[in-house]
């Protein structure tokens, strides 16, 4: 029996499909679960925060990934194995682990399989701008997209969470790299970070940026905005260009813009170019764990970043806070909430 034995702790549940993740969410408390044989009890530390996935699924907009009221949210989280269950070898109490499972990342405590728990060195809330998101901008660039050298690459929210990890990647790879950004705050850190041309939306005009300083067009795109942003980039793909859909964070709005475009299949036949999405789960995770386990070690050896968004968010009931935050645009890195002290 372990100390927690009737013990609560508190979770984040989407507790009704509404217009907004704010409305359709609240705070309960539970008993804290015993591991079943094959699982391990983690407490959770930090928790890693996707606004746009958490927004659209608040309105059962999520794709494959069906809202079924009352659920349990959020996936990534940092904390350590307080527990673990018959038959567990691989890890111990004290471990430092990374998960990454959908339900398990908005509440203090968290049950899952062993194999399902990533030891790493030290809890660091920095983890979480690798795995999932830049794991994601990994896969994207390198498998979706066949991103090559000496290529122009246009990373759309490049200081965002999987943003700041795609530019440092194609940058490392030979490429000139344009990066697009909502703040001059965030369109100087794409450019620390590696940027050849930082684009501040707000200030410059996108597509007249592109015509005037690319006039041959993009090779490789990431995009993970959409809307009228997404028009553009498909407007400006090189020949034989690839754009990559990792996301749309405009369709989070409450009222999402209606297409205006026409059908784009005549824009990319003329160009030969091709458009591609990359959903991570379930089409390629065969390639996490190769994805993972080199950006983990270049983040060890110094070789790329992980960038933290310096907002501070403390709790469970902080997170609606840091879902909005996302969605609005604010973040620079990953945005993460603290669950306990480490």
């Amino acid at each position: 029996m372990s100390d927690l034995a009737g013990t609560t702790h508190r979770k984040l549940v989407l507790r009704e499909l509404g217009e907004g993740f704010r409305a359709s969410v609240a705070v309960e408390e539970e008993p804290v679960g015993e591991p079943a044989p094959g699982e391990v009890l983690v407490r959770n530390l930090f928790a890693g925060v996707d606004g746009g996935r958490d927004n659209l699924l608040s309105r059962d907009a999520w794709g494959g990934y069906p809202a079924r009221p009352p659920q349990d949210l959020g996936s990534e989280a940092v904390g350590t194995v307080v527990q673990v269950g018959d038959g567990v070898t691989a890890l111990r109490i004290g471990d430092p682990v990374l998960i990454d499972r959908p339900g398990c990342g908005y509440r203090e405590y968290a049950t899952v399989a062993a194999s399902e728990a990533l030891k790493v060195d030290a809890p660091r809330p920095e983890l979480l701008a690798i795995v999932p998101s830049g794991v994601a901008a990994s896969i994207a660039l390198g498998v979706c997209g066949e991103m090559g050298r000496d290529e122009t690459v246009l990373v759309t929210a490049a200081a965002g969470a999987a943003g700041h990890i795609a530019v440092q990647l194609a940058k490392r790879a030979g490429n000139r790299v344009i990066g697009i950004c909502g703040s001059p705050k965030r369109a100087g850190v794409a450019r620390e970070l590696g940027c050849d041309r930082a684009i501040n939306h707000r200030d410059e005009t996108v597509r007249d940026v592109l015509e005037d300083e690319y006039p041959r067009g993009i090779d490789l795109i990431l995009d993970s905005v959409g809307g009228g942003l997404f028009d553009t980039c498909v407007e400006h793909l090189a020949p034989r260009g690839r754009i990559v859909v990792l996301g749309f964070a405009a369709d989070c709005e409450p009222e999402p813009e209606t297409p205006k475009q026409p059908r784009i299949y005549h824009r990319l036949f003329w160009k030969s170019a091709s458009l591609r999405g990359c959903a991570i789960p379930p089409h390629f995770a065969e390639a996490v764990p190769e994805h993972r386990e080199r950006l983990l070690a270049l983040l060890d050896a110094g070789e790329i970043r992980a960038l933290v968004d310096q907002s501070s968010f403390v709790g469970v009931e902080s997170i609606p806070d840091a879902v909005e935050h996302c969605a609005l645009g604010k973040a620079c890195g990953k945005v993460v909430v603290s669950l306990a002290e480490p």
